[in-house]
């Protein structure tokens, strides 16, 4: 029979009972599993103790069973749902499972201090084991979901610069790539005891993976700028329509305009999809800022890459900060200058 603790999705998983596959969700995915990471960091003292940790990997499980890697297959060349039935809960560990919850209960009941310590300590060895390995995999497959619009995003401009150039980003990635995919391998492959090497691993190679991704698009959007002006491809910039604030009582005391108050925070108007695939990026604007200190115009004068940044950059530059106007001859002036505006996560 099901152990009480295993009722749920579990009981499926447990008892054996056929169960359809869950069908992809048409969105993407989001920026964190709705279970908060532990990466086996479990610690059971009592049968409720047992059953949250249960619980919690069946909602981890069934997280990363809702989900498939974006181009079906990983440059292992395997498929998450192959990933899953290796890795997570074979039919021994979900048995055995089981028997000790059986275990804990009768020993709970019985007062059995000793034997009950003895076999939380067992169940939470396996436990932890697994719920390092699917914290692993719901990482993994997010980690890939990101990179695979970062690479659409490069694409769009790799395709235009020529092989010698694209051939040198490439490889950038494909490296940055290939040591994170193989230290995903390996913290599947290690036990618990190797747990904190194989997080601090794996997290720090998919950053690296998406900073790849971010540098190579940026390098070449900054390269393409000027022809993208030229065609009218950027970000329509902004203009001046409406009243300009009070002018301020002093100048920047040099001869291009300078910033005077941030109104509001850059990280206010970083756009949350870009947050959630990672986009990070610097837009280089031409600002033009009237004698009174009155921003006339802005525009992306260096691209990110990513209009979603673009469009952020000038949208904060028109309402979160203010001007001091240039000073030349001791006189404030119309003039222009380079503002850089960059989008980083921490």
């Amino acid at each position: 029979m099901c152990s009480r603790a295993l009722l749920g999705c579990w009981v499926i998983l447990l008892c054996g009972q056929a169960l359809a596959e869950p069908s992809p969700p048409s969105q993407s995915l989001p920026p964190a599993s709705a279970v908060q990471p532990s990466f086996g960091d479990i610690s059971l003292s009592s049968v409720l103790d047992f059953d949250t940790a249960v619980n919690r990997l069946a909602q981890l499980t069934w997280a990363i069973h809702l989900y498939s890697y974006p181009d079906g297959r990983d440059a292992r060349g395997q498929t998450l749902q192959q990933d899953v039935d290796q890795y997570l809960l074979p039919p021994a560990k979900q048995l055995r499972l089981s028997m000790l919850h059986t275990f804990a209960e009768a020993e709970n009941s019985r007062g059995d201090g000793a034997a009950l310590r003895k076999t939380l300590d067992e169940a939470q060895t396996i436990l932890a084991q697994e719920d390092f390995r699917a914290n692993v995999l719901l990482q993994y497959v997010q980690t890939l979901s990101s990179a695979r619009a970062h690479r659409a995003a490069w694409v769009a401009y790799a395709e235009r610069v020529s092989p010698e150039r694209r051939a040198h980003g490439q490889q950038h990635i494909d490296e940055a790539n290939e040591a994170y995919v193989h230290a995903v391998d390996r913290a599947l492959e290690s036990g618990h005891s190797e747990r904190l090497g194989g997080i601090e691993q794996t997290q720090f190679l998919a950053g690296t993976l998406v900073s790849a991704y971010n540098k190579e698009r940026g390098d070449l959007a900054a390269e393409l700028t000027e022809a993208d002006r030229a065609q009218g491809k950027l970000v329509a910039p902004f203009v001046r329509a409406a009243p300009c604030p009070l002018a301020p009582a002093r100048t920047s005391g040099r001869p291009t305009p300078y910033y005077d108050q941030m109104l509001r925070d850059p990280g206010q108007y970083y756009p949350i999809t870009a947050r959630r695939v990672g986009f990070e990026g610097l837009v280089m604007l031409q600002v033009t800022v009237s004698d009174a200190g009155c921003l006339e115009r802005a525009e992306v004068w260096q691209s990110s890459g990513v209009p979603e940044l673009d469009e952020a950059a000038l949208k904060w530059t028109s309402e979160g900060v203010t001007f001091l106007p240039a000073e030349r001859d001791q006189k404030a002036v119309a003039a222009t200058a380079k503002v850089p505006v960059r989008f980083t996560l921490h």
